[in-house]
């Protein structure tokens, strides 16, 4: 059987301030360039310095085949304006094909002159849930526009 991977770009739209010290609400846009729908299972930033806990959505979130959807989930950030979190991550669950993927957004996040997180993508990969040997499609993103 031969399996598709599906062809997903993730990235940060804004950041804006939560509730409480230190919460914000990242917004991040899933554009699906697969054929078919994904479903977003679940999401999560594990990062210690850009965190936030796991969210499973139910129902899942459908993305259709050439569609985007907006994801808005809390995390929790606290640096110095200027400072730097490298190696953070946002980690999809999806289903593509009655399949279930991993795709591993990794970015950094600047802390502006207010003190307010900003990300920037550099790499995503994508990679069939349970097989950590199998190679799933990465892009390097360092140095484009978006």
């Amino acid at each position: 059987m031969n399996i598709s991977e599906p062809r997903v770009e993730v990235n940060p739209l804004y950041v804006k301030r939560g509730e409480g010290d230190h919460c914000w609400l990242s917004a991040w846009q899933v554009e699906n360039f697969s054929g078919d729908e994904i479903k977003i299972v679940s999401a999560r930033l594990p990062h210690g310095q850009f965190r936030g806990e796991e969210i499973t959505f139910s129902p899942e979130i459908a993305v259709p085949s050439e569609g985007r959807r907006e994801l808005i989930l809390p995390a929790a950030f606290n640096a110095a304006p200027g400072s730097m979190v490298e190696n953070a991550f946002l980690i999809l669950s999806i289903e593509y094909e009655r399949v279930p993927w991993r795709v591993f957004t990794r970015f950094r996040v600047t802390a502006n002159a207010r003190g307010e997180p900003e990300p920037t993508v550099e790499r995503i990969t994508i990679q069939k849930a349970g097989f950590s040997d199998t190679a799933g499609q990465s892009r390097d993103t360092r140095g484009s526009d978006g």
